[in-house]
């Protein structure tokens, strides 16, 4: 009765059917120990040996707005598919990045070596009244601010910038077309502006 997804299966298909015999033995292990099923107990057994995730809160920040969040949760696991990605996967793709046609297109340069990146993480450092770093994702997720609204408005900017990157590529790859750093940031401060009003 075991599920297992054969080697041809995504990897979402690969977590849910090992995540259906983790829970499988929970429920076991859970029920044989209690005498009724409590929720609260399954949870408990289930994240007994989770390590803590320290971006979190950035990739879950509550005034991102959820797409951006969506991105920043896959680019923090690293399943963002990049062309660098595809090839691996066995996708006949060139791996030169469609921004700016100069190196292979992987997260790290996509995100903060490619030329176009490091103008929108410049101009955004500039908006926030941040010194330049060469990460800025890293350095949020360390940051530590007094101001809770402070920090959850500066990691929702950096949310934005991440995501306008990422559709900044696609549009490139697909309808052949780049916006400039300026139009990107004008958008995240927008989009950030926007999100505030709601908090």
């Amino acid at each position: 009765d075991e599920y297992v997804a054969n080697w041809k299966s995504t990897w979402t298909r690969g977590q849910i059917c090992k995540g259906r015999v983790r829970i499988k033995d929970g429920i076991e292990q859970t029920i044989g120990d209690i005498e009724y099923y409590s929720a609260s107990k399954m949870y408990d057994w289930l994240m007994r040996d989770q390590p803590k995730v320290v971006w979190s809160h950035w990739a879950w920040n509550r005034v991102n707005v959820p797409k951006h969040s969506f991105i920043a949760w896959l680019m923090m696991h690293k399943r963002l598919l990049t062309k660098e990605r595809m090839k691996r996967k066995g996708y006949n793709s060139d791996e030169q990045c469609d921004i700016c046609g100069e190196l292979t297109e992987m997260q790290q340069h996509l995100f903060f070596d490619c030329p176009f990146a490091r103008q929108c993480w410049r101009l955004m450092a500039t908006w926030l009244g941040i010194k330049g770093r060469d990460n800025m994702v890293e350095w949020v997720i360390k940051w530590r601010c007094k101001s809770l609204l402070k920090k959850q408005v500066v990691m929702a900017s950096i949310a934005a910038v991440v995501y306008g990157i990422w559709e900044t590529r696609n549009k490139c790859r697909h309808d052949f077309c780049v916006r400039s750093p300026n139009d990107l940031i004008k958008h995240v401060k927008a989009t950030t502006k926007i999100r505030i009003n709601f908090f």
